[in-house]
């Protein structure tokens, strides 16, 4: 009778495997032989068959025939497909959360994990989203997200470390996805740095922004990225130049526009409570991802605006031959639990 192979061990070797090709352990075309692994596991084919058959279904090894088993090489357009697909998985994640509510409790303990030691940032974006979908207690949405992002690790340390193997020396690549930007001490390996991304994009067959790829320097123009805006200024105190973030223009503009859409009199017909409860939405989501860095007048600028925008908006509900009251005004926009861009503490200094 034919011994069936244990599922721990399946998974063990399995396990191994995949950690290591996630971590480039085993670069792309690297081959899988059934005879070493075998060995080195010390165990049957069965065991090992499994696995690499496991792993060809995560796409991240191809079986090719009179050649076994190897490493797969990225694919662009597959690239594409995983970013989308993770995308809708989030937001469907988000959506279902939105409707259940989170805890107060667990919220803050996602958001304490999230923030520790955070060096990897397209890491802990993966981390926090595959926390989210927990959350839901949909198992296999959990497994899927989970996939595509062991998927999109192995694609973007491969990207890093043939980076930081050929051209580290011109300055640091720091990426999210499909954006990147990279850090040099001159212009001059800047410029540099530039015409290498140019060469690997077309070994790649893609082509970069032409508008957003440009050499910028951070104590003059700064940059953008992710949302902030990256500058280098001089502290009042040491005369010193140091880097500052804020949020970008583009990141106000979008916020005001969601706040001045919360507020259009064509809404008039919601009640005050309802407008606030939206506004305290997008205020708590913006406040939490740009706490970071010198946010504090941009926070209180906002402040003001989301106090006009209220202002103009019962003015206008209460009609010309309503009375404005101040104090209660100022009243209801405590009682109704009204958040703020800026709270004490939650920033750094003023940019």
């Amino acid at each position: 009778m034919k011994k069936t192979p244990s599922p721990n061990l399946n998974s063990d070797v399995f396990n191994t495997l995949k950690d290591r090709i996630i971590h480039w352990h085993y670069p792309p075309d690297y081959r899988l032989t059934e005879e070493v692994l075998c060995e080195e596991f010390g165990v049957s084919r069965s065991p090992v068959r499994e696995a690499l058959q496991m792993l060809v279904e995560n796409g991240l090894v191809e079986k090719e025939a009179h050649r076994g088993y190897s490493v797969k090489q990225p694919d662009m357009r597959e690239i594409y497909e995983l970013y989308e697909v993770r995308l809708a998985l989030e937001v469907y994640v988000v959506t279902l959360l939105t409707k259940k509510g989170i805890p107060e409790v667990l919220w803050q303990e996602i958001l304490d994990r999230i923030q520790d030691n955070a060096t990897d940032y397209a890491e802990k974006d993966a981390e926090f989203h595959e926390s989210l979908a927990i959350l839901t207690n949909n198992k296999s949405l959990i497994q899927h997200l989970k996939s595509i992002n062991e998927r999109l690790q192995f694609l973007r340390i491969m990207d890093d470390m043939y980076w930081a193997e050929r051209y580290s020396s011109l300055g640091k690549l720091i990426r999210y996805a499909d954006d990147f930007v990279i850090i040099c001490r001159t212009r001059q390996d800047a410029e540099t740095a530039l015409q290498r991304v140019k060469q690997i994009m077309i070994i790649l067959k893609l082509t970069l922004h032409p508008t957003k790829t440009h050499v910028v320097d951070m104590g003059q123009d700064g940059f953008d990225f992710l949302g902030f805006h990256f500058h280098k200024k001089k502290t009042k105190k040491s005369g010193k130049l140091l880097p500052y973030i804020w949020p970008s223009q583009k990141a106000m503009i979008a916020v005001r526009s969601k706040i001045h859409f919360i507020t259009e009199r064509m809404r008039l017909s919601n009640t005050l409570p309802e407008v606030i409860k939206f506004l305290n939405r997008v205020i708590r989501g913006w406040r939490n991802y740009f706490r970071i860095g010198n946010c504090t007048l941009k926070f209180q600028q906002l402040d003001r605006f989301v106090r006009y925008r209220l202002e103009q908006w019962v003015r206008a509900k209460i009609g010309s031959r309503g009375h404005w009251n101040e104090l209660a005004f100022r009243t209801s926009m405590t009682k109704h639990g009204l958040e703020y861009f800026y709270l004490h503490g939650i920033c750094a200094v003023k940019s």
